[in-house]
């Protein structure tokens, strides 16, 4: 059934249901605004990061996809795509998506990408250099800087790789285990909170 609110009030209430937790509400306004507005990239963003924040990691791969789709240049969906796509296993396709960013804009998610693909090569410190850059200059999604802050975390309890013969190399599982616990930090809603 489809309400009387106007597109722009049910985008604003699916803000305040998505930051109240409220995250039914929230899919209802958004499933109602995308359907009736298919080209607004901004709902079909936060309907994706809706479904992320529910651990509905596939469905929210089809909604950023079809985001980039209407707004191919929206690199907050692309990173968001590829921490998706991460959080599936799906490493090599969040890793294209990420380099994806190397000439994003805002210039923070650059650091951030950098971030998670060193970290995806088991360059922990490397990782952590340019998750905290990403940090040092992103004035405008202090949500996202906590959600960098949570990974960095998760990385500095992660145990050094072995490199050189000398060391016992960590078994696969291992490291992959430590992937998924990074892969699948919390995802930001606070893009749109602005």
């Amino acid at each position: 059934m489809t309400s009387n609110f106007s597109t722009n009030e049910l985008f604003h209430l699916a803000i305040d249901a998505a930051n109240n937790q409220r995250n039914d509400k929230a899919l209802s306004y958004l499933k109602e605004l995308v359907e009736r507005s298919p080209e607004h990239h901004q709902g079909k963003f936060l309907l994706a990061s809706t479904y992320a924040s529910l651990g509905m990691f596939n469905e929210a791969i089809v909604g950023f996809k079809d985001c980039l789709r209407t707004e191919p240049e929206f690199s907050l969906a692309r990173f968001q795509l590829a921490l998706s796509l991460l959080a599936t296993g799906q490493t090599e396709d969040g890793a294209v998506e990420l380099k994806e960013l190397t000439s994003a804009t805002p210039e923070y998610l650059i650091n951030f990408a950098k971030g998670i693909l060193f970290s995806l090569d088991n360059k922990k410190d490397e990782a952590i250099e340019q998750l905290k850059l990403g940090i040092s200059i992103n004035n405008e999604n202090p949500s996202l800087n906590g959600d960098m802050e949570g990974v960095i975390e998760a990385l500095e309890t992660m145990p050094n790789i072995a490199n050189n013969s000398n060391e016992n190399p960590k078994p696969a599982a291992e490291l992959e285990s430590n992937i998924d616990d990074l892969s699948t930090h919390s995802f930001l809603l606070g893009a749109y909170k602005q």
